[in-house]
């Protein structure tokens, strides 16, 4: 600040020289505005303690430009490494799709070989459970005729001991009368 202008930052007059005259000429002025002056000198004084010296913004300035460049540069390291790690992982997920789908491809196979075998398998079952519903169905058709056979034998067994007993009783009467008969004779 030059002295022709006011602590307030306004310019007093038009000439300096007058103005510093009138100044000095009036000391209760004069005073008040050292005072000012001292005032805002103080308050300056504050202001430029609270900020850091020069030397020491700059070495903060190039601390921080080599924070920044050693974080770009592990950035940029992290990045490579990263970009490795996800090539390495695509390889991998790559061959792992590949042999999950080799498997698949075998074990489809061997579930289609395996289906079509339990296909067979349950064809031939299917046939020989028709086979033996009809065995069993002749076997019982052969039962019954069997059964009426047997039924007929023990009719025809019923009917010879009936007849038997009947011829018995018939021989037994006849030779009684015979043996009767030849009692006639002979008496």
């Amino acid at each position: 600040m030059s002295i022709s202008t006011n602590i307030d930052g306004s310019v007093g007059g038009t000439s300096q020289l007058l103005d510093l005259l009138s100044l000095v000429s009036n000391p209760a002025v004069y005073e008040a505005k050292v005072k000012a002056l001292q005032k805002a000198t103080e308050e300056h004084n504050k202001a430029l303690a609270l900020v850091a010296p020069a030397s020491e913004i700059v070495a903060i300035r190039q601390q921080i430009d080599q924070d920044k460049a050693a974080a770009k540069a592990e950035l940029e390291a992290a990045r490579q490494e990263a970009s490795k790690l996800v090539d390495a992982a695509k390889v991998e997920a790559r061959d792992i799709v590949e042999d999950a789908k080799a498997q698949g491809a075998k074990v489809s196979a061997a579930s289609k070989k395996t289906e079509k075998q339990a296909a067979e398998k349950m064809a031939a079952a299917v046939e020989a459970e028709n086979r033996v519903a009809q065995a069993l169905a002749g076997a019982q058709d052969q039962q019954k005729v069997l059964d009426a056979k047997i039924k007929a034998a023990e009719n025809t067994q019923a009917q010879y001991e009936k007849l038997k007993a009947e011829h018995e009783t018939l021989k037994a009467s006849l030779i009684a009368k015979h043996k009767r008969h030849l009692q006639e004779l002979e008496a």
